[in-house]
């Protein structure tokens, strides 16, 4: 027969408690203190740079550049307005997006120059 809640609450309340460390005070706020730094440059400062960073290519768009906005729609710059951006994705198609959708610049591939092969005649 399988035990009631009742009689695990009660089995549960007479078993004994365990010890607390005692440990030093310290010696507890020690290691807090040390995980406050690692905290900080695992988790925040790569996200302010990266924050940092994607504001700087924002900052330096101008009419014409292409960009691929956080929706993955692709198009020209075709405006600015007060925080947003104005993007026409095909002919006389424009949509209005906050400046702060525009995930990054689209460079376009560059191909490496081909090397002309100069044959050179055996005598």
């Amino acid at each position: 027969m399988a035990p009631s809640f009742q009689q695990l609450g009660l089995w549960l309340a007479a078993q004994d408690a365990p010890a607390s460390g005692g440990g030093d005070t310290l010696t507890q706020m020690g290691w807090l203190l040390l995980m406050i730094p690692i905290f900080y440059f695992i988790v925040i400062a790569p996200v302010r740079k990266e924050k940092k960073e994607q504001q700087a290519m924002v900052d330096s768009l101008k009419r014409g550049d292409e960009v691929i906005t956080a929706s993955g729609l692709m198009g020209t710059i075709a405006d600015f307005e007060d925080g947003v951006v104005v993007i026409e994705i095909a002919k006389n198609v424009k949509v209005r997006m906050l400046k702060s959708s525009l995930l990054k610049k689209n460079e376009p591939k560059k191909e490496p120059a081909k090397k002309e092969e100069t044959k050179e005649a055996k005598s």
